[in-house]
């Protein structure tokens, strides 16, 4: 066989291998077609880029995420925990997590890790909703974290972004006024926060110490402690942020403890946000509030698109 023949058998063989498939695993406490716990899975035959499905259900489990696994809740699906830890392209999308601050739990860890996802979440009552640690790559897009004691944590954590997300306390806690904080970020880079809403966390909004290359944008921070705490600058874009009735101040900036200074350069407002009902929580926007039309593209401020006049009546 000539080599140019060799070469095209090598081809048309090659071609003719199907590429393995990403496959669907099911956890469901009702449907037989699949495995009643995440215990239940079997580990060692899952790849990178296969899917696990959950069907509705309270499931008193911790998930350990698998490397390149995307986790979908379908419906209402509670989790106690879920830990992602030296692990790659890991996406949970749609879970509820509650918890139990008396135990000093974290609702999702991330540690050591790349290229994660967190996705249409909602957290409530963890000592720390969310905690990112020596990760990169992390995307945090419309969750709803309440009534946590830190709703968001960086640590030495590069190249992450918060958007379209929500962390509130209700009602506001006054048994340790100064305890909760909205996001804490100590040390690491390229931290994007933009579009979020951040309402009654009694400590401060958010406390960076040490970040650098942070971009702060589009942010509703009202009703809290302190807006924004900056213990250490950095390099940074602060703008087209609401800031309303922090009981503290809407910034402080104290390079050298006791020093403020002045409110970071930008465009900022001041007005009343005009969320549908704050006294129940719902923190959208109504729809003449003047936020709507706010952002450094002309769309809405916060995480919550304007309700439509229907809604509000």
């Amino acid at each position: 066989m000539t080599p140019r023949a060799m070469f095209l058998l090598f081809v048309c063989t090659f071609l003719l291998v199907p590429a393995s498939q990403a496959r669907t695993w099911l956890v469901s406490k009702t449907d037989p077609r699949g495995v009643k716990s995440f215990y239940d899975l079997d580990y060692d035959r899952m790849q990178p880029g296969d899917i696990v499905v959950v069907r509705p259900g309270v499931y008193k489990e911790v998930i350990q995420a698998v490397n390149g696994i995307k986790y979908l809740a379908r419906g209402k699906v509670f989790i106690d925990e879920i830990r992602i830890e030296n692990s790659f392209g890991v996406t949970i999308d749609g879970f509820r997590l509650d918890g139990d601050k008396k135990k000093r739990q974290t609702g999702i860890s991330v540690v050591d890790s790349k290229k994660i996802k967190i996705l249409n979440c909602r957290i409530r009552e963890f000592e720390e909703g969310i905690s990112i640690s020596r990760s990169q790559n992390v995307t945090i897009e419309k969750v709803l974290i309440n009534d946590t004691e830190r709703g968001l944590f960086l640590f030495r954590a590069n190249r992450v972004t918060l958007k379209r997300s929500l962390i509130a306390h209700l009602p506001p806690r006054r048994d340790v006024v100064n305890a909760d904080v909205g996001i804490e970020i100590n040390g690491g880079s390229i931290v994007t926060i933009d579009h979020n809403t951040l309402v009654r966390n009694g400590g401060a909004a958010i406390v960076a110490n040490g970040a650098d290359r942070m971009k702060f944008t589009n942010n509703i921070v009202a009703f809290n402690g302190w807006g924004l705490q900056i213990e250490s600058p950095g390099n940074r874009i602060f703008d087209h942020n609401l800031l309303y009735k922090n009981s503290n101040g809407d910034q402080k900036e104290s390079p050298f403890p006791g020093t403020p200074l002045p409110l970071s350069k930008g465009i900022h407002f001041f007005f009343n946000p005009a969320f549908v009902d704050s006294e129940i929580g719902d923190w959208r926007l109504e729809n003449k509030s003047s936020a709507s039309k706010k952002d450094r593209n002309g769309s809405y401020l916060g995480a919550f698109p304007p309700v439509p006049p229907s809604d509000e009546l």
